[in-house]
């Protein structure tokens, strides 16, 4: 057997020696071989690669419809958001004991719209007008004109009437009053024209129709001295002191008053000048305390002068002070 091994090994180098086609036939023919061989286990590779990602073309119906129904046991029929799981083939191996995991695709979850909330409107508090209190009197259509600055709060048993501007209106608002005898004829901003045209021709109308009014408090004349020369306010004074005579003289069962001029507080009300202003109030309650014989005098300037006062503008007064104003004209009234 070493013998023959021997001479076979001597044979086939012999062979390489004389003929070299024949290697490198027989190298060809190798790598040709090696070739095929790639070749065909790369498509076996693709093949199996391919069989495990692709899922089962033929699905059984009636096996899918009764998986829902046991995954679902109060519903009998499949609806329409179900969705069905394709099973994976398991591609069988030659090697034992190795276990190949199915590959489950992935649960895709449906796709929910956002839900928009509906587009409410703003709600818009309603406007509240400032509570006034409601004008009681006149009854009838007045022959006088009245005008967006005129108020006239005077119920039919009103035994008292206090006639002025805003300082009067100020005090009907913020004060605690007798609302059953107190009567109320004010002008807002208003001065010695608008008694001429509405607040004499008023009170002629409230004691004419019988009003059992027995006194009247009269308070104008700040807005002349705010905003008049002081020539032209002792003009202004003169006839304020005569149309206060010639009522008094028309009514003398009826007491009426002259409640002087309050001063004011600070430096400015708008253009006007509140020290200019004071020396035009004292003028003024001056000049009628002195040339209305007919009327009583009450001094709440001189009052709110000594006990102090507070204004949040200058001119109008809060209501402590209105209350306090309200009170002394009570008492000096005898």
């Amino acid at each position: 057997m070493i013998i023959r091994g021997r001479s076979f090994k001597r044979k086939w180098r012999k062979i390489l020696r004389e003929r070299p086609w024949f290697v490198r036939r027989l190298l060809v023919v190798g790598l040709a071989l090696e070739l095929i061989l790639s070749v065909l286990l790369i498509v076996l590779v693709l093949e199996v690669t391919k069989e495990k990602t692709e899922p089962e073309s033929t699905v059984d119906r009636n096996d899918v419809s009764s998986s829902e129904s046991l995954s679902d046991p109060e519903s009998s029929e499949p609806t329409e958001d179900s969705t069905e799981v394709p099973t994976e083939s398991v591609p069988e191996t030659d090697e034992p004991g190795t276990t190949v995991a199915p590959t489950v695709a992935p649960t895709v979850a449906p796709t929910v719209a956002p839900t928009v909330a509906p587009t409410v409107a703003p709600t818009v508090p309603p406007t509240v007008p400032p509570t006034v209190p409601p004008t009681v009197a006149p009854s009838h259509a007045p022959d006088y004109p009245v005008n967006q600055n005129t108020y006239i709060h005077v119920p039919d048993t009103a035994t008292r009437l206090f006639v002025g501007d805003s300082r009067f209106y100020g005090m009907e608002l913020y004060t605690t009053h007798d609302t059953a005898h107190d009567g109320w004829l004010t002008g807002v901003g208003e001065g010695y024209y608008w008694l001429v045209d509405t607040g004499i021709p008023a009170i002629k109308d409230l004691l004419n129709r019988g009003v059992p009014i027995k006194k009247v408090y009269l308070n104008l004349g700040v807005n002349d001295c705010a905003y008049t020369y002081r020539e032209g306010q002792r003009f202004l004074a003169g006839d304020y002191a005569l149309r206060y005579n010639e009522l008094a003289a028309a009514y003398p069962n009826v007491q009426f008053y002259f409640v002087s001029v309050g001063p004011g507080s600070g430096e400015y009300y708008g253009a006007v000048e509140i020290p200019k202003m004071n020396v035009e109030v004292e003028s003024f309650n001056y000049y009628l305390r002195t040339n209305c014989p007919t009327l009583r005098y009450i001094d709440s300037g001189e009052e709110l002068t000594l006990n102090g006062f507070h204004s949040a503008d200058g001119i109008h007064y809060d209501r402590a002070t209105y209350q306090r104003m309200y009170q002394y004209i009570l008492d000096r009234s005898y």
